[in-house]
């Protein structure tokens, strides 16, 4: 009887120490992950509003890289705005004057778009993976298959490069040691107030290891954002405010300037 006790306990110790040690070489190959933060969490549009330079900052846990220089992973940034409804018109001469001919609308586009990384995107990772994941600067990223060649959509995405909406650098981001890397980004006067996604993509030998996201909130503040509201929420109110205040600055003009 002893003896039989004897061996189910041994039995039971062997087990444990082998569940022990399973778990333990789980725990040694764990996959890497990634953190993100930004400086700014809520930006405000006044009448001083001049843009806004965000920050972006991540750590990768347990990384398996030497040094900040050992370029063993890469990191992709991608910011997007609020989406909107863009059409893009093409201009036509009919005797000496410039008139709109054909258009396309493009639903879903982001307002604003900037793709920051630690080297080209084509280097990093495949297309069809950049697709999935909407990183590129495409005003139709929900569509399944790449369109052919465009004249609309080249003119859309090079009037809001132009802008400074879309924004591509693909040297924006830099490992400041084994762990910790940064990127920074510029926002200009023209961003559409609403929330901004901040996505951070790990790889490492063209596969996604980790990712992360953040939201920074763009919205208008002071006078500004009254009567933004109030245009919205309270239309007949706001016109009729725009009417009144128009009527007593013509009769402040009349009394200053009309008497002479």
């Amino acid at each position: 009887m002893r003896q039989a006790a004897s061996k189910f306990l041994r039995l039971v110790i062997f087990v444990s120490l082998c569940f022990a040690g399973i778990i333990h070489e789980r725990a040694l190959a764990q996959d890497e992950t990634v953190q993100l933060d930004t400086s700014l969490r809520e930006i405000s549009i006044g009448s001083d509003f001049r843009g806004a330079d965000i920050v972006i900052f991540g750590a990768v846990d347990d990384s398996k890289q030497k040094d900040a220089e050992a370029s063993y992973y890469d990191i992709i940034v991608v910011i997007r705005g609020p989406s909107e409804t863009v059409i893009a018109r093409r201009k036509e001469n009919h005797l000496g004057i410039w008139i709109n001919a054909e258009s396309r609308s493009f639903e879903k586009v982001p307002s604003f778009y900037g793709v920051l990384s630690t080297k080209p995107l084509d280097e990093i990772v495949d297309p069809a993976i950049l697709r999935r994941l909407y990183i590129e600067l495409d005003p139709t990223p929900f569509e399944k298959e790449p369109l052919a060649s465009d004249p609309f959509e080249e003119a859309l995405v090079r009037l809001k490069t132009k802008q400074g909406l879309y924004v591509q650098n693909p040297e924006g981001v830099k490992f400041l040691s084994k762990s910790l890397f940064r990127a920074s980004l510029e926002l200009p006067t023209s961003v559409t107030e609403g929330d901004y996604s901040v996505r951070i993509y790990l790889f490492h030998d063209r596969e996604l290891l980790s990712w992360d996201k953040s939201i920074v909130e763009v919205k208008k503040a002071g006078i500004e954002r009254y009567l933004y509201t109030l245009a919205f929420d309270q239309p007949y109110a706001y016109g009729l405010l725009a009417v009144t205040l128009a009527v007593f600055s013509g009769l402040i003009g009349w009394a200053i300037f009309g008497r002479s």
